[in-house]
This record gives C-alpha cells, structure tokens and sequence, in this order.
C-alpha cells in the first residue's frame, strides 16, 4: 500500500501522494468560501471556532516547523550512512587493486628467485596478514601492521641463536654420544619449527609439519623472509653482505654436520627420516651383540623410557658404547647421575648396574641363571631393590 502511495518510481508530479497534496487543500478552501459567501451561521461558527481555538491551531501548525526539521536530520544522517558505506567501498576496491598489484610485483620476483619456502600463493595471505584486512574497517587506512618489524627481528635473531647454540652443543659433544646428537638435532628442528609457525600467524606464510619438513626449508625460509621484508621496506635490522655470508655458512655448517653424522642428504633430513635411520642403526647394532649384551641394554633402554616418565623433572641422555648407559639430571645438566652396567668377578652375580654421583652410588646386581638373566633373585628383592635406587635419584638430585 505504502509503496503505491509513494511510487518511488515515477515522477514526482504523477505520484498519488504529491496530487492529494494539491488537490485536498484546494476543494478545503473552495468549499469554505462558498460557505462563507452563501451562509451566515457558517460565517458565526467560523468566528466562534477561530476565537477560541486560536492557541490550539497554532500549537498544531508548529508540527509543520519540527517535521521538515525531523525530515531534513533524517536526510543528513541517511546521507553520512551513505558517504560512509561509499567510503568503505573505495577503501575495500582500494585494497584489492592493491592486492593484485602486490601479487603481480612480488610473485614474479619470487618465480625469477626461484624460492620454495614462500610462493606465489602464500601472497594473498602474506598481504591481508600485513596489511590487517580484518581490521581495515576500523583502520579506515591501508597500512602495514605497526608491530611487524618487532616480530621480524625477533624471528630472525631467534633464529640465529637457535642455529649457534646447537652448533656450539654439537661440536663440543666431545664423547661424540650418538643419543645426545641425535637429542640436539630433534630438538633444532622443534625450535626452528615452532619459531616459523609463530611467525606465520603474523606474516602470513605457511604453517609446517614438524615430522616431515627438511632443514633447507628452515634455511631457505630465513632468508626469503628477510629478502620479502626488504622488498616490502618493512624496518627491520639490515643484514649487510658479510653478516648475510656468514649465517648462511652456519647454516650450511650445520646442515653438513647432520648430513655427516646421521647419514642422511638435503632432501631427507627430516625428523621422521633422522628417526628411521637411527633407529635402523641401533636396531643393527643390537642384532649384532652378544645375547647377554642385548638383554642388559634393553634393560637399560627400558629404565630411559620409564624413568622420566615416573619422576617429574628428571632427564634421560642414553650413552652409547658396549653396554648401554645413562645420564639422569634435572634442571642442571653438570649435576647428573651416571648409570652403567659393570661387569664383575663376583661368584654370586655377573655384574651390576652402578648408580654414581660424586662419590656416592648405588649399584643393583645383575644375575645369570638357566634360564637367562635377571636383576635379582626374586621379585621381592627387585621391588625394594628398585625403590632404593629411586629414593637415591630423588635425593641426589633433589626431586
């Protein structure tokens, strides 16, 4: 009904609602006056009605005043409601021209430098990311994110700390312990991977999988992101030719001396490839040994497993060699308590696994009976055996 009164969409002069408005006031005035010239009651009533409602008819024209001022506030506040969403619009076009743009520059820079780590579909997101298309309704500007260049020290930096401290652990390893480095290196690429997945919450690249992202990813990714963030002058710490040669010989350095060690190659130095092979390798070399020796370095490989997991806080560093043996520590890696399997000219067992800190120890016999070995004569004695040796940790260590 209302909108056939209206009729928004025809003129304005053929519209029901602009033809009453002439018409109905004009037969008012007519039938008035020929009731004024042809009636002298009408003229009386007309007199009578105008004097004593002379206050409420002017009372009443002032609803004209207020509603063309009601009308021309509604109007303003329908136009700032539409300057504002006219304003959004071109700030949205705005951002997608210059997504394209940034697409379009920076994709062929990464084709032309052959990345892997960052593509040309990481850019999209790189750029809402930077750039805060969540928050660009309330910005009310396209800018890059105040904080970016905070976070893209701190990634770097971080970064180059974790490549020296494990490069620093791994060449000082002097024993040459097979389980530390192999320890070292898992916890590198953790580092390294939870680092990278921080970052990508803020810059927008690609989260990675931890088992099975190789170490030329992580390289590779520190420099693509320094190089995107110079491309982008975000302020970040500048690198200059020699600090950049010198962190990519730590990392190469670092990626040979996995290589080396865990006899692997670029493409296959995962997690999930480094704990293959070196399990592969232990599984071999255990093959290979003496019966008795397997059954004491399962013993011992048991105790690394069980031993962290029914002491809070403790750590267990296995040490290769003939027999198996341990590192047990807490918080201080220089405090630790050294398990090792003994063999012994005692008539009554055949060696013993010695607990030692200092100069204390504590030592649980090993025997060799018909049917194999055992750690003592009977099931009584192993439990209190057992207790005894955690109580020492706990004490030792204090736990």
């Amino acid at each position: 009904m209302y909108e056939k009164i209206v009729s928004k969409n025809k003129d304005v002069f053929k519209t029901p609602l602009f033809i009453g408005s002439i018409v109905i006031p004009l037969l008012l005035s007519i039938g008035i006056g020929l009731g004024i010239h042809y009636s002298e009651s009408f003229v009386c009533f007309l007199n009578s009605f105008w004097t004593s409602m002379k206050l409420p008819i002017t009372i009443v024209a002032l609803s004209i005043p207020l509603a063309t001022w009601a009308i021309a506030n509604h109007r303003s506040a329908q136009m700032v409601h539409a300057n504002k969403l006219s304003e959004e619009k071109r700030l949205f076009e705005t951002y997608f021209e210059q997504e394209k743009f940034f697409e379009r520059i920076y994709g062929r820079k990464i084709i032309t430098a052959e990345w892997f780590f960052i593509t040309v579909e990481d850019l999209p997101v790189i750029h809402s990311e930077i750039y805060e298309f969540r928050d660009l309704k309330n910005k009310g500007t396209i800018s890059i994110r105040d904080d970016i260049h905070v976070a893209i020290n701190n990634h770097l930096e971080e970064n180059m700390k974790i490549i020296w401290g494990f490069y620093d652990h791994f060449t000082e390893e002097k024993d040459n312990n097979i389980f530390l480095l192999h320890s070292y290196t898992i916890q590198l690429f953790t580092k390294l991977n939870t680092l990278l997945n921080n970052l990508s919450n803020i810059f927008g690249i690609k989260h990675l999988n931890l088992q099975n992202t190789n170490f030329s990813t992580y390289t590779q990714s520190y420099f693509e992101i320094y190089d995107l963030c110079i491309y982008l002058d975000i302020p970040i710490n500048k690198i200059d030719n020699e600090k950049r040669n010198d962190d990519y010989e730590t990392f190469y350095a670092v990626a040979s001396l996995i290589f080396e060690r865990f006899n692997l190659n670029a493409e296959e130095c995962t997690i999930n490839k480094l704990n293959e092979n070196f399990n592969l390798d232990q599984t071999i070399k255990w093959a290979t040994s003496e019966p008795h020796v397997q059954t004491i370095n399962k013993l011992i490989q048991g105790w690394h497993e069980r031993f962290p997991d029914n002491i809070d806080g403790l750590t267990s560093i296995p040490i290769e060699g003939k027999y198996l043996s341990l590192r047990l520590f807490t918080n201080n890696e220089n405090n630790f308590i050294n398990v090792k399997f003994i063999e012994t000219q005692e008539t009554e067992h055949f060696g013993e696994v010695r607990f030692t800190i200092n100069e204390l120890s504590e030592f649980i016999p090993i025997y060799v009976f018909e049917n194999g070995i055992t750690l003592g004569k009977d099931k009584k004695i192993i439990e209190e055996k057992m207790n005894i040796l955690i109580k020492f940790i706990k004490n030792n260590l204090k736990i």
